[in-house]
């Protein structure tokens, strides 16, 4: 028989305690760690796979429209030019033609221009007889003669824009910017007597009397006639004149056309159109299968239509304009080769271009955003109201904000679209690197002591392009600006830096410094006015005396000690007075003025209004 197994156990029992039913969970690693390992896990398996794109990348170049059609104009180039000597040929005589055809155009807007048979003053859209505030000196010493001097004139066009004041400036009790500077105007009793301050800018005063035109220039002869009172406001050929309700010691008129002789006066910027257009969209259009040549020739013709003729910087001697344009290309062209490379190759080089399937489309959205850019100076500056992106310019320019805020909404939906195209194609992670790499280097540029970061267009444009590398017509079009706007800022303005001082960025502007009072108010007379301020209410440190303005004219400057001045005022009429705090009395380096105090015409006070004027 088989054993029963004995049930008691060969051990005693243990007692079971709570701890043994109701064991303890296992410790859970601290918040911080899990939160770390969560991330980690998002960035392993979600982001970094997203950035990387799909593999293997997408060719994200867009489908031609009408792309037999597109393809025409090259086939018809093969046949009638089927040998490569024979292109390169007709390649050059085109190019020369280009070239001959320009030069005339320039020679004659530029060079061959004479009144009475000498050659004209080139004045800038802001040159002017008297100079603001008391940079003439003391009853304007500095910038006689006053009266009986004539000179001819050339003024460039678009004078109304160009010629505009950027920075506020005072006339009388009145503080302006962002206009035309222009006082005075024709007598409302006798419309053939034109009159303007000596401070008014010539070349918008000459627009307001119908000398010159906004639009083509053109040249006259000035009259300074001294002595001038009372310069009414108007409005005359798209110009709104300031009006001055007291006397100036220099004044100007314009010797009617029908006294003088000139010739090719005109600024031919707009004409120079109907040749470089043309030829900008045949190269396009007839080299697809040459784009390194197409890309060259495009930067080098419009870079110096923009130096030469649509916007050239300001030179007295216009046969500096060609040094200076050269001097400013060749760096660029250097640049230029870079970014053909790196940015423009991988783009241009796609058979959807080689083969001129979309050299249509190329040539409406590059050439076309190619051409928007480098005018600069007639589009964006006029569509959008930015100078400087300092607080004090946002707040005294009209519609800035509201245009920061567009240009900034536009930017971020334009890069979010570059963003998804780049990940498509796999490209995304080296952009993320670059811009890293940017962004490091403009913090360390900020950083540095004494100056503030300055990012120009042509910078901009720099900054912009290598996210643009995609065949898609979005690049195409910003491509095309893009290198526009680096055109327009280097031959126009030179290659201007990227941090520069806060004296460099104020120019004109403001000093927002500490201004006198006028305390206790002046004690007027029929003849003279005594003026006085408070001699305790600054550290004289940096203060030698007091200059005071009498009509916009520095007639006084003081020490700061004395306390007050006595000046004269004409009975009868408006008195216009001003004071500020002068650095340094023998040079008469002025900080800011006050606000215009009146004496009005029965000598009773007005006080100034808050605040400061330049």
């Amino acid at each position: 028989m088989n054993a029963v197994p004995d049930p008691t156990p060969s051990t005693p029992l243990q007692r079971l305690t709570s701890a043994d039913l109701n064991p303890a969970p296992a410790a859970s690693p601290p918040r911080h760690r899990r939160l770390l390992t969560a991330c980690r896990t998002w960035l392993d398996d979600a982001l970094v796979p997203w950035v990387q794109g799909p593999s293997p990348p997408l060719d994200v170049a867009f489908t031609p429209l009408f792309p037999t059609l597109q393809q025409w104009p090259s086939r018809v180039l093969d046949r009638m030019l089927k040998r490569r000597k024979v292109k390169a040929l007709a390649l050059g005589s085109f190019l020369l033609l280009w070239l001959v055809l320009f030069s005339i155009v320039v020679h004659y807007s530029r060079f061959a221009d004479r009144v009475e048979g000498i050659i004209p003053n080139h004045l800038s859209c802001d040159e002017a007889f008297w100079y603001k505030n008391n940079e003439c000196g003391l009853d304007g010493s500095y910038c006689k003669p006053f009266e009986n001097r004539a000179v001819a004139f050339r003024c460039p066009a678009n004078c109304l824009s160009a010629g505009q004041i950027r920075n506020p400036r005072a006339v009388g009790d009145l503080v302006l910017s962002h206009l035309p500077f222009v006082v005075g105007g024709p007598d409302p009793y006798d419309p053939t007597n034109i009159t303007y301050r000596a401070d008014s800018f010539i070349c918008p005063s000459a627009i307001h009397a119908g000398i010159v035109s906004n639009r083509y220039g053109g040249c006259g002869i000035v009259l300074q006639t001294g002595m001038g009172t009372n310069y009414p406001s108007s409005r005359r050929h798209g110009v709104s004149s300031i009006g001055f309700p007291s006397s100036f010691p220099s004044s100007y008129t314009f010797v009617p056309q029908t006294e003088y002789h000139s010739t090719a006066c005109q600024d031919l910027r707009w004409h120079l159109f109907a040749v470089s257009i043309p030829f900008t969209t045949l190269v396009i259009i007839l080299l697809p299968r040459l784009p390194a040549v197409a890309f060259s020739s495009l930067f080098s013709g419009i870079f110096f239509h923009v130096a030469l003729a649509s916007d050239p910087p300001f030179m007295e001697d216009p046969s500096g304009l060609v040094s200076r344009a050269l001097s400013r290309f060749l760096p660029a062209a250097f640049i230029a080769a870079v970014l053909w490379t790196h940015v423009f190759k991988p783009v241009h080089h796609h058979p959807i271009f080689t083969s001129g399937t979309a050299i249509i489309e190329k040539c409406i959205l590059f050439l076309g955003g190619l051409w928007i850019g480098a005018l600069n100076n007639l589009t964006f500056d006029v569509l959008i109201p930015l100078d400087r992106l300092t607080p004090r310019d946002l707040n005294s320019q009209p519609g800035a904000k509201a245009a920061l805020a567009i240009v900034i909404i536009l930017l971020f939906f334009c890069a979010l679209l570059q963003i998804h195209y780049l990940r498509l194609s796999g490209q995304l992670p080296s952009m993320l690197a670059l811009y890293a790499l940017f962004g490091i280097a403009l913090g360390l540029l900020a950083a540095i002591p004494g100056n503030s970061l300055r990012i120009h267009h042509y910078i901009l444009a720099l900054l912009l392009l290598p996210g643009t590398r995609v065949p898609t017509r979005a690049s195409m079009l910003f491509q095309g600006i893009l290198l526009g706007l680096f055109i327009n800022g280097v031959a126009r303005w030179g290659f201007a830096g990227i941090v520069e001082t806060p004296y460099s960025l104020q120019g004109d502007g403001l000093f927002y410094s500490a201004i006198p009072a006028f305390q206790p108010p002046p004690l007027v007379a029929d003849k003279n006015v005594t003026v006085y301020w408070n001699t305790t209410a600054l550290d004289r440190t940096y203060v030698e005396g007091v200059s005071l303005l009498v009509n916009d004219v520095e007639r006084a400057r003081a020490a700061l000690e004395d306390g007050e001045v006595t000046v004269e005022r004409k009975e009868g009429e408006v008195t216009f007075l001003r004071l500020g705090y002068v650095k340094d009395l023998l040079v008469g380096s002025v900080y800011d003025y006050t606000r215009a105090g009146v004496v009005d015409v029965d000598g009773s006070w007005k006080e100034p209004g808050k605040g400061w004027s330049r």
